[in-house]
């Protein structure tokens, strides 16, 4: 039996309206507070805008804060935060995929990379973990060659190294 706790509604702008979609959790080191990432689906008049990822923070997973705005709307989608230190970093897909690091605690990201670092078109989800120094990524793609990849990276991760699986993930 489940009940709901909490509506996390999203109003970007008086004339937007968006769904949220694709939840992903995380602990911010520097507080402990629990950082919600998602994506609202925003729409203009009953039309699509595309998608604006959000974070949300709560210290006791009842109350929520307002949203923060991660990027621009229609500009790419902020798919799963993992933190190397108080570092919080995600991968960003936007007709390629991007590494994105924050300084201000996860609520803005910049790019780390500076540029697409995927082996090919259509990436979408990827999970990544840190050990020690080293960030591993796999990849799903759903493009052509549906083969899924891992990358591995090194601190500062300015650069990828990146194998195909052979096999197709989802």
């Amino acid at each position: 039996q489940w009940e709901g706790i909490r509506l996390l509604p999203y109003e970007g702008a008086a004339t937007y309206t968006g769904d949220l979609r694709d939840p992903h959790l995380s602990i911010r080191p520097s507080d402990g507070s629990m950082m919600l990432t998602v994506a609202a689906h925003i729409y203009k008049s009953g039309v699509s805008q595309g998608v604006q990822p959000l974070a949300y923070f709560s210290k006791d997973m009842v109350n929520w804060g307002d949203h923060y705005p991660l990027g621009l709307p229609g500009k790419g989608w902020l798919w799963r935060t993992e933190w190397y230190g108080t570092t919080p970093y995600n991968f960003k897909y936007a007709g390629g995929n991007y590494l994105m690091s924050s300084a201000t605690g996860g609520t803005t990201f910049t790019t780390s990379v500076g540029g697409v670092h995927q082996p090919g078109p259509n990436a979408n989800e990827t999970g990544f973990c840190f050990n020690g120094p080293q960030m591993v990524a796999l990849m799903r793609f759903d493009g052509t060659d549906k083969n899924a990849r891992v990358g591995f990276s090194n601190a500062p991760f300015t650069s990828f190294l990146w194998y195909n699986t052979g096999i197709q993930i989802g």
